[in-house]
């Protein structure tokens, strides 16, 4: 993020094999699942929903405000959440 929006964040790694780090990951996501974005008391999951406000109170400028230059972008966020993801993301499903 420092690159792209010149912000530091603290990236912590976890371990989703721990099951107290599993339970602190649940405490802040009902969904259990990363990433989740932690300021002070306000927690935000969702990856796209995370890059969205970290632009809106960083860069402003990256996202449009035009509704149909804005409608693209969220088309793509959209999509990248309904189809690439679960393409490429790994299953929790217990078979």
């Amino acid at each position: 993020m420092r690159r792209h929006l010149g912000v530091d964040l603290e990236v912590v790694t976890i371990n989703l094999a721990d099951q107290a780090m599993r339970a602190k990951v649940a405490a802040l996501n009902p969904n259990s699942k990363i990433p989740v974005f932690v300021e002070g008391d306000f927690v935000l999951w969702e990856s796209n929903a995370i890059n969205q406000y970290l632009c809106d109170v960083t860069r402003p400028d990256l996202i449009p405000t035009e509704p149909r230059a804005k409608a693209e972008v969220n088309r793509w966020l959209f999509w990248q959440t309904a189809h690439m993801s679960p393409a490429v993301g790994a299953s929790t499903s217990s078979a």
